[in-house]
């Protein structure tokens, strides 16, 4: 309520948003605090009020009961999460899996946490992910879940994904996250990337060439290989319109290396989740669980501010883009070179399909009789495309990302509601 507490609560905000698990924190200043007085800019460094780029090691007695558990291991299994990407873990995963022959996931909506097209790599869990994750996750004996609270999109929550006789290994920055979803093994509370540093100087100080599997491998390598066949059978699709599925295969072929992807809610952007592959950590942008339809195309704005020499590409549906579609003069005032691709099935299609399955198919607010999402950026002073066939995405993608301006690629799909990936039980 005075002006002169605002610089100590900007930086009890940021002590706060940088601590620990790392997220936004508001800070509201009531309008009338600031008319007629002026804000003091002795601001600190940040070194002066809060502790910076901190690695909180784990419990030795803890990581030592971890790396025995794993070298014991029949078939282990790194479940990665949002705390590797903030931590900067990736290259400690991956080095952790390698030396002990691990099957890799990531969790729901950090896909990114790993590279994708590492050999050790299974495919995203989740109801938008794929029953191949599913099935190594029911199959592991022991899962590392390092930097991740195992949470409901990733695990439903009960023992449908993951094994009730599974060991757990737990690790995560905030202690409240240990054990709450599910009992634990072992529990580690630190940073991602120093407890998986202090995990391999203790496996390989047990045994020095780590722990082969040569079962397990060619068994979750197997399971991993029925995904890329099962995607690959999509490519045969030929429909017109088209249906969404037939998009990802041209679309991957045009992003770029390092290009940042925001997937809005929604069912056709959904089926990303499965179909796009993450190779570098902080490329994956989305709604983390929340469902906050919309949110696509201001974070996608977001991340082209925060990083401008990458290529910053939005996947929408029609119902999401027009939720924020009015930011358009946003992008265009300031020059915010992102592309948004909008997957138009003219219909809220998450609320469409709960319709069709729990009303009998009888349909209210669902259907959208939507303007031409080329032509709405156009009047913006956006660049906008129309695609009608899949041999033609690929093109226009690399054109709009080459022309490095506020583009709108309107791809006009059949609905499709896809069923929840399968689970073993």
């Amino acid at each position: 309520n005075k002006t002169d507490r605002v610089p100590d609560l900007i930086r009890e905000a940021f002590r706060t948003a940088m601590w620990g698990k790392q997220g936004p924190v508001l800070l509201d200043i009531p309008r009338d605090l600031l008319d007629k007085e002026t804000l003091s800019d002795e601001m600190l460094s940040p070194d002066q009020y809060r502790t910076v780029n901190p690695r909180i090691s784990g419990d030795l007695q803890a990581v030592s009961q971890a790396a025995n558990l794993l070298l014991s291991a029949e078939r282990p299994l790194l479940l990665a999460g949002g705390g590797v990407v903030d931590g900067e873990a990736s290259n400690e995963a991956v080095q952790l899996a390698e030396i002990l022959d691990m099957a890799m996931v990531p969790s729901y909506g950090h896909h990114d946490a790993i590279p994708n097209s590492h050999p050790n790599y299974i495919g995203p869990p989740g109801g938008r992910g794929s029953g191949e994750a599913h099935e190594a996750m029911d199959r592991a004996d022991v899962i590392l879940a390092l930097g991740t609270k195992i949470n409901q999109a990733s695990s439903s929550w009960d023992y449908s994904v993951i094994n009730e006789d599974t060991k757990i290994i737990q690790i995560d920055i905030d202690p409240i996250e240990i054990g709450r979803n599910y009992p634990v093994s072992v529990g580690i509370v630190g940073d991602a990337q120093r407890v998986a540093q202090q995990l391999i100087e203790e496996v390989l100080k047990m045994s020095v060439d780590g722990k082969t599997n040569n079962i397990w491998k060619s068994e979750f390598q197997s399971i991993a290989k029925k995904r890329i066949e099962r995607l690959g059978a999509e490519k045969s699709l030929n429909a017109n319109p088209m249906m969404p599925q037939q998009v990802y295969p041209e679309l991957t072929k045009a992003l770029p290396k390092g290009c940042m992807v925001t997937i809005d809610a929604g069912v056709a952007p959904g089926l990303s989740y499965d179909r796009i592959f993450f190779e570098e950590p902080r490329t994956m942008f989305n709604y983390a669980g929340q469902g906050a339809l919309g949110m696509g195309f201001s974070v996608g704005l977001g991340t082209k501010l925060g990083r401008p020499d990458r290529t910053a590409v939005s996947l929408h549906g029609d119902g999401g883009f027009l939720y924020t579609c009015g930011e358009l003069n946003t992008a265009v005032r300031h020059n915010i070179p992102s592309v948004s691709i909008v997957l138009n099935n003219n219909c809220m299609g998450a609320e469409k399909s709960q319709q069709k399955a729990l009303h009998n198919e009888k349909y209210v607010g669902v259907d959208l009789e939507n303007p031409r999402f080329d032509k709405l950026a156009e009047v913006f002073g956006a660049k906008g495309y129309y695609v009608e066939h899949p041999s033609e995405i690929a093109d226009v993608v690399s054109e709009a990302v080459k022309n490095n301006e506020p583009s709108v690629i309107e791809i006009p799909v059949q609905e499709y509601f896809p069923p929840s990936a399968p689970t073993p039980r």
